[in-house]
């Protein structure tokens, strides 16, 4: 291990160390979030670039040949990444869509390959035929020796230097654009660079034949492109501004030249029309011919907007198109930009807010309705009761005071019912899931509805397994049982029975029946048995008033436990809910 660290510094080993810090400076800045995706790419790229210069002047520094191969494999865990890296990088800085996985399967292969050459050379010689050491002391270095795998690699390094460069010519900015061209620049010297240096290398066209020049020549590479970063903004949206803002944007955009013909398109003007790919170059009537409304666009002023609507039948899309003149310095029209926004989600959504609102009226009438019934009631025979020149019998007045107390109650329990389904509404109500036996929930409700079972002579008829144990919201459960048995007590007839069944369904469930022989329900209320603004309150067998609100909040109540509500019913008959609740329920 000491000889690995047996060093002798010389001059091409010092001037690496700087670069090295650099690079390594530079990858920790890079790796900033205000830098994106590209500057993390770039991060890995001035590390790798990092890496190699180090363990490469370590090895330059090296006094024996244990140390020196030692370093030369070291080297190889950062070489293979640069050429891909720097690659993928040039195609995110141009904008350009990401490779399909086949290709980038085909990127990685030959620099996984070569890792793992070089890395086993000593058993095959693939990457280097030979390795030898000349000199002693301080003056002795590496001679190393190509193989087969080495020259494919080198190909392939620098065909990914040359198809990179292709890239930017091909996206060069023009002359209007001098802060583009700059950035463009200094990205194909940085590019050009350590192919030029790789070049010199394996051509022996350098005064010093075992120096691989690659090395310092992708550091000044890096470098570069690391003064760019702070000095051109080079990862700033400017270099990509006209093609992938363009793209990202959420609306349709078109743009037309002076003719009316089709010179770009976004993704999202593909995406509104259903098209893979839009005639490029056609006029305007030729790329709207499936959709004629929009024809009238070309037509249209600048600034001018329109509502048009594309498509037929349920499809539809209800769009509003803008038009915006595209003038060039001397102010002469060139063309027209033509967004098209989609509003048809925005319009289904202020329907439906409409429609909320005509919910929100109906419910009030609902309210009213019933609190006017119950109030007005009451008021009529307390009045009655209040007048002086009327002689009662005990029997009436007890008779009108029971009346009276009724109607108390139901009120009661209305707004009892009203103030808690608001409270869920608007999101107050907490669950709290505890454990606690089923049957002490049914005693507890029975207990609530003592008075009307005493006053119809019903009988509640239980049946539960008293070990069987929820995990569960315990009041919202209570709520939902204590609605169900209060509306089957309330619309039997006297001396009837209603049952409660309790027990286990399947293994995570546990079911709630509650039964009734009573009027039923008819078919037409059964439609919209669960609906707030339907008026299904009607009175009970004995007159009973009922709001119909007790259901919707038995429903919401379930739904809350994350379990489900059915209902059976016959007019005459009776009625049987079925519900059901998990047997735990986790807090929301």
């Amino acid at each position: 291990m000491a000889s690995l660290f047996a060093l002798a510094p010389n001059g091409w080993s010092l001037f690496l160390i700087a670069p090295a810090a650099v690079s390594f400076w530079l990858a920790i800045e890079t790796s900033r979030p205000k830098f994106g995706h590209l500057g993390k790419m770039f991060s890995v790229l001035t590390l790798s670039l990092g890496w190699w210069s180090l363990t490469y002047a370590l090895e330059l520094g090296s006094i024996h040949e244990e140390g020196m191969r030692f370093w030369l494999k070291a080297e190889y865990f950062a070489i293979p990444l640069v050429a891909p890296m720097m690659y993928l990088i040039l195609r995110e800085f141009l904008g350009m869509p990401k490779l399909r996985p086949s290709l980038r399967v085909g990127l990685w292969f030959v620099p996984a390959t070569t890792f793992l050459l070089q890395t086993t050379n000593e058993f095959h010689h693939l990457f280097y035929e030979s390795i030898e050491v000349f000199g002693n002391g301080s003056r002795s270095w590496l001679s190393l020796t190509a193989g087969p795998w080495y020259i494919i690699d080198a190909i392939y390094v620098c065909g990914m230097g040359a198809i990179g460069v292709l890239h930017l010519l091909r996206r060069f900015p023009p002359r209007s654009e001098p802060t583009m061209r700059k950035q463009f620049g200094f990205v194909l010297i940085a590019v050009i660079l350590p192919y030029v240096g790789f070049i010199l290398f394996l051509g022996d066209w350098f005064w010093a034949p075992d120096i691989d020049l690659t090395t310092y020549f992708f550091l000044a590479s890096g470098i570069l492109l690391g003064v760019g970063i702070f000095w051109f903004q080079l990862f700033d949206l400017l270099p990509v501004a006209l093609e992938r803002v363009f793209e990202r944007i959420g609306n349709a955009c078109l743009v037309f030249d002076y003719h009316g013909r089709l010179v770009k398109a976004n993704q999202s003007a593909k995406d509104l029309l259903g098209l893979d790919e839009l005639p490029i170059g056609e006029t305007s009537s030729r790329v709207f011919e499936a959709y004629p409304a929009l024809n009238q666009t070309s037509d249209m002023a600048d600034g001018e907007t329109v509502r048009v609507t594309i498509g037929g039948g349920e499809g539809a899309k209800i769009c509003v198109a803008s038009r915006s003149n595209i003038e060039d310095s001397h102010h002469h029209r060139t063309g027209y930009l033509l967004v098209i926004r989609d509003d048809t989600a925005q319009l289904r959504m202020e329907q439906e807010l409409r429609n909320l609102n005509a919910e929100k009226d109906k419910l009030f009438s609902v309210i009213g309705h019933d609190l006017r019934g119950s109030l007005g009631g009451l008021e009529n025979l307390s009045g009655i009761l209040s007048q002086a020149d009327i002689d009662l019998s005990s029997e009436e007045s007890r008779e009108l005071l029971k009346t009276m107390q009724e109607s108390a109650a139901a009120t009661s329990a209305f707004l009892e019912n009203l103030l808690f389904w608001a409270k869920m509404q608007r999101g107050k109500y907490t669950q709290q899931s505890t454990c606690f036996p089923v049957s002490e929930v049914v005693q507890q409700v029975r207990s609530y509805l003592a008075a009307s079972l005493t006053s119809k002579e019903i009988e509640l008829e239980e049946s539960s397994d008293s070990e069987l144990e929820l995990t569960t919201d315990r009041t919202l459960l209570e709520t939902c049982l204590r609605n169900l048995l209060s509306n089957a007590v309330k619309f039997s007839p006297k001396r009837a029975t209603v049952h409660l069944r309790v027990f286990a369904h399947g293994v995570k469930d546990v079911c709630f029946e509650v039964e009734d022989h009573g009027i039923g329900i008819p078919e037409k209320l059964l439609r919209d048995l669960w609906e707030i603004s339907a008026r299904n309150g009607r009175a009970g067998t004995e007159g009973e008033p009922s709001s119909g609100l007790g259901l919707v909040l038995v429903r919401e109540a379930v739904e809350s436990l994350g379990g489900t509500v059915e209902v059976q019913s016959e007019e005459e008959k009776g009625t049987l809910f079925r519900v059901l609740i998990p047997r735990c329920v986790q807090d929301s």
